[in-house]
């Protein structure tokens, strides 16, 4: 029986991956079998790469974390109000909102925004409800928004070795021809997995992929003070400057290939 055969497989898997995090828990005591899974995963399930990103991550963590958010420096990024938690999705995950028209190459210190953001990243960790394990990103970088390619190597870098299968989508928004053009600079940076979680939202300042995805009041508390014209993008009538003056109704409706 095929449904029969797809199970046993789905079982000796399911098997040999918990065999495999004991075997990475035992050789990596200071590594929680949860973290050991997500490594483990997050490599193909290949035993001797999860151990190697297990053994730089363990060494990073030694170094990096906590954060120190008292430093005046890190403080100073904080206060920015670049990088923060804004609410939680449908589903309860914790949503981070980067405002990345507010990053200014010339204003910043590159190791001073990851310390921050690796901060922000273990509140919102520390905080999540019980059987939570991921995040939700929401990057919003309007026209006129710098492209930092210093900042989202070390970023991407940081987020991809030290944080694997946390990242469940990233809403990036508003977006037109020339956010696309971004995506290309900035996809070689990341891994297949990570790209395939990226979506670039239609709908300007509205996007109806966000829609089911995230309660409008939060979306309303994250983006409403980073609008160019302080405007309530869910206020009747408003017509985001990225999408046509008289937008029809498929404008915020979903479709089938949205994603």
């Amino acid at each position: 029986d095929e449904l029969e055969h797809v199970l046993v497989d789905k079982a000796a898997k399911e098997e040999q991956f918990e065999k495999d995090v004991l075997e990475l828990v035992e050789r990596f005591p200071d590594c929680p079998s949860a973290l050991a899974g997500r490594f483990l995963k997050a490599r193909g399930d290949r035993v001797e790469e999860a151990a190697t990103m297990i053994a730089k991550h363990l060494a990073w963590r030694a170094e990096m974390l906590p954060v120190d958010q008292s430093d005046p420096s890190v403080r100073a990024e904080l206060d920015k109000g670049t990088f923060r938690c804004v609410g939680e999705d449908a589903e309860g995950r914790p949503v981070l909102l980067f405002a990345a028209n507010r990053n200014k190459s010339a204003e910043r210190v590159v190791a001073d925004v990851i310390k921050m953001m690796c901060a922000v990243m273990e509140d919102a960790i520390a905080g999540m409800p019980a059987g939570t394990h991921k995040f939700s990103l929401v990057l919003f970088a309007p026209y006129g928004t710098e492209l930092d390619l210093g900042l989202v190597s070390a970023l991407a870098s940081t987020f991809q070795d030290n944080y694997p299968e946390r990242l469940h989508k990233l809403y990036a928004l508003p977006t037109g021809m020339m956010s696309r053009v971004m995506w290309e600079g900035v996809r070689p940076f990341l891994s297949t997995n990570t790209a395939a979680k990226v979506v670039l939202t239609s709908g300007g300042h509205r996007p109806r992929e966000l829609a089911t995805s995230i309660p409008v009041q939060v979306l309303r508390e994250a983006l409403v003070a980073m609008d160019p014209q302080e405007c309530d993008p869910w206020a009747e009538g408003y017509v985001s400057p990225e999408v046509s003056p008289e937008p029809s109704e498929a404008s915020y409706a979903g479709n089938s290939d949205s994603d």
